[in-house]
């Protein structure tokens, strides 16, 4: 931390842990979150804060850009003009120097302004204000140059086939890479949204890709690698989808991603193929979204519409980040596997180290010697590690269900990844080391009772089973889908239930099935009643709506109970519940989420109507705003009243609140989690709270009265009672009119 000594601001580096570094310049009583928020990320919603409201970071660095943030100072020296108010500091672990504006309000964005090659531990600055590094590997100190202007960097290609990846037109339209470019497999494939993957691997000249027998320490540093590659190589994957379900031959490639290590960095792009299959155009960094419609004789008209996400630059190195090493899907447990190589099998590993493109450092001793092919690939098999398939049933469940986890989730879910989540998913990992069994989570229960991460023997109430199986908030795999994976869900579910237990939510789902088997039969308006209520009462509580969930995934109700089952889900008034059956509906019929279909600088670009925006809150059915709120008099006092919202917030704050309502809660319009010794959940806000009782209202302005020896768990928590997705029926007009109607109320 430093003082500026022109104004006397306060400037802090402040190191993150699990997905941002910040830097705040502090006011006198500024509550910056630790350590319940990193940056603006809520982190344990379950616990305790205090009454003042948490102050944003001036300056966020996601872990895609640094790890460990060293604070410096505000430049005031002579010698630099150009840096006059300028706030300078770096990152420990990727060396990097930024500046920012350090006067008036907007810091603007941030600018590298120093080549990334001091391990920066401290900043320095002399009696003229000039700024020091200390460099902690070499141990020396270090002045500030200015460099001449550089020429810009030749751009990266614009088109696949410029790339040299593949050698001609003609062999990017067939996938066939260039020589020298080398085709792999491994052994457990990510979840793709259905999408088959083809990987190629170049290094230039005659470099090798070295895999160490454990993971090196790199010298001063947090990370270690189990690999390095030569400088200029590429990794690359085309994923391609069966535009008629079941029909290979109907696959059409969408996307070529491709991860090229400078040397020091490895950067992420990914190209979007054209629709005659001929060649592929590099995707903007901040990503795209296109619409795909497939034929498909399961879907309503044999057509459905699938949603196929490129990621942006900075998502790529989300997942390949230091921490994973980067090169998920190259490593030995995912390469000690045979390989057809025209027509020779044989292991990949070995024909790798045959051709020079591998090389195992202090992995040898593993290996027997013998010249005989056959020998040393059954040894390489054998000796070293490897993943199974996750979706061969004769493999063993624990490994198929473990392997899932790492490919899938492991990349966030581990020491620095990113995840918020305390969860360690990594194979390697003891299972009792990974924090998931038995734990309850720390980001949402789901309107779980009891609920844990992993609850051995109970999927229902397992919020990675309940993450897996929704959409929409708090699907996992967070990046990359956006679809249920099926067979993955159903290993997850069978694994949690290796040892099986039948609780009385049991009984409900037996009724149910014995009731619907009834219906070829024509049921009576008795039988369709308790029908309704038993599917009722399983969609009341989130781990019994799981358990209707996958009795609609296995197809195990007629069409009509499937279709009230749906129906009811998705008018539910709970979003978890939503969220769990929205994959049954076609994704046209889908709620719209803003977030994925437009930018908030759009809606905020647009000019909205006053009094259309009083109709739409005062007078327009299925408009909810009103049932929570209050405008002069006009509506439900529930949440905050709005009679003067306008004087608080523009419209810019006022939308960030309706999009994002759990980002800055006040603490008495904080949402509790109540559940009782009984198994009821109920979530809402605190009414009352003794000694003899607590009292919760919902989101339907109920009062619930719990005595105190019925509670098992009351925890407030950092989410809104608002819905996330309130506009998710709204035209974009529409949400200006009603910005503009807000934002007048003065």
């Amino acid at each position: 931390m430093s003082f500026d000594r022109k104004t006397g601001n306060l400037w802090v580096g402040d190191v993150g842990w699990e997905l941002w570094e910040m830097v705040y310049r502090v006011h006198r009583g500024d509550n910056c979150g630790w350590s319940l928020y990193e940056g603006r990320q809520p982190v344990h919603t379950e616990r305790a804060r205090g009454p003042t409201p948490i102050v944003p970071p001036t300056v966020e660095i996601p872990h895609t850009e640094g790890a460990s943030v060293t604070g410096g100072y505000a430049y005031r020296g002579k010698r630099f003009p150009k840096l006059v108010g300028t706030y300078i500091f770096g990152d420990w672990e990727t060396r990097r120097v930024w500046g920012v504006n350090a006067d008036g309000n907007d810091p603007g964005p941030k600018r590298e302004i120093v080549d990334p090659t001091v391990r920066v531990v401290d900043f320095g600055e002399d009696n003229d204000g000039e700024i020091y590094l200390l460099d902690y590997d070499a141990g020396t100190i270090h002045a500030i140059v200015e460099n001449p202007p550089q020429a810009e960097p030749h751009p990266f290609p614009h088109r696949l086939s410029e790339t040299g990846i593949f050698g001609s037109n003609d062999s990017v339209a067939e996938v066939r890479p260039a020589p020298g470019v080398v085709s792999y497999s491994v052994n457990a494939e990510q979840w793709s949204d259905g999408a088959t993957a083809e990987r190629f691997v170049g290094v230039p000249g005659d470099g090798s890709v070295r895999i160490y027998s454990q993971p090196q320490a790199i010298a001063g540093s947090m990370f270690s690698r189990s690999i390095e590659f030569p400088a200029d190589s590429v990794l690359v994957k085309t994923l391609s989808l069966e535009m008629k379900a079941g029909e290979p031959a109907s696959r059409r490639a969408i996307e070529t991603q491709v991860l090229h290590f400078d040397g020091r960095d490895w950067r992420g792009y990914t190209y979007q193929w054209n629709d005659e299959g001929t060649d592929a155009v590099l995707v903007e960094k901040t990503g795209k979204t296109r619409s795909l419609s497939l034929t498909d004789a399961s879907a309503p008209g044999g057509k459905r519409q699938q949603t196929w996400r490129y990621a942006s630059r900075v998502e790529c190195l989300r997942c390949h980040n230091p921490w994973s090493d980067y090169a998920l899907g190259f490593n030995l447990r995912q390469l000690n596997r045979d390989r057809d190589f025209e027509g020779a099998v044989d292991n990949q590993i070995r024909a790798f180290r045959q051709i020079g493109l591998l090389e195992l450092d202090g992995l040898e001793s593993n290996l027997n010697t013998a010249a005989d092919a056959k020998s040393d690939s059954i040894s390489i098999s054998q000796k070293l590690p490897r993943f199974v398939d996750p979706y061969d049933a004769a493999a063993d469940i624990n490994q198929r269900a473990r392997t899932y986890l790492h490919v899938n989730c492991s990349h966030c879910h581990r020491d620095g990844g990113g995840g918020s989540a305390y969860v360690h998913l990594l194979y390697d990992l003891p299972l009792e080391a990974t924090r998931a069994v038995g734990v309850r989570p720390s980001q949402g229960t789901f309107g779980i009772h009891d609920a844990r991460i992993i609850s051995p023997g109970d999927p229902y109430r397992s919020a990675l089973y309940f993450r897996m199986a929704k959409l929409g908030p708090g699907h996992m795999p967070y990046l990359g889908t956006s679809l249920v994976d099926d067979r993955g869900l159903e290993l997850i579910h069978d694994w949690i239930r290796q040892l099986p237990t039948r609780s009385g939510d049991q009984s409900l789902v037996d009724r149910l099935l014995t009731l619907d088997e009834s219906l070829s039969g024509g049921p009576g308006e008795a039988q369709s009643a308790e029908r309704k209520q038993l599917i009722h009462d399983l969609l009341a509580e989130s781990s019994r709506a799981a358990m209707l969930f996958r009795l609609v995934r296995q197809g195990r109700l007629h069409d009509e109970t499937q279709q009230t089952v749906v129906e009811t889900a998705m008018a539910h008034h709970e979003p978890a519940v939503r969220d769990l059956f929205e994959s049954f509906v076609p994704e046209e019929k889908r709620p719209r989420r803003l977030g994925e279909a437009l930018q908030a600088s759009e809606l905020l670009q647009l000019a909205g109507d006053v009094e259309r925006g009083r109709q739409l809150f005062h007078k327009t059915t299925g408009i909810q705003c009103r049932n929570c709120h209050r405008i002069a008099g006009d509506g439900t006092d529930l949440g905050p009243d709005l009679s003067q919202i306008g004087r608080k917030y523009d419209r810019a704050r006022l939308l960030e609140n309706i999009l994002d309502p759990s980002r800055n809660v006040e603490p008495r319009f904080a949402t509790w989690l109540v559940e009782t010794t009984s198994g009821h959940v109920y979530t809402g806000l605190l009414v009352h709270k003794d000694g003899n009782e607590i009292v919760i209202r919902d989101g339907e302005n109920k009062q619930h009265r719990v005595a105190s020896g019925d509670v098992e768990t009351a925890v407030p928590q950092q989410r809104s009672l608002m819905p996330d997705l309130l506009l998710k029926d709204f035209t974009a007009q529409q949400v200006a009119d009603l910005l503009a109607y807000l934002a007048s109320l003065k």
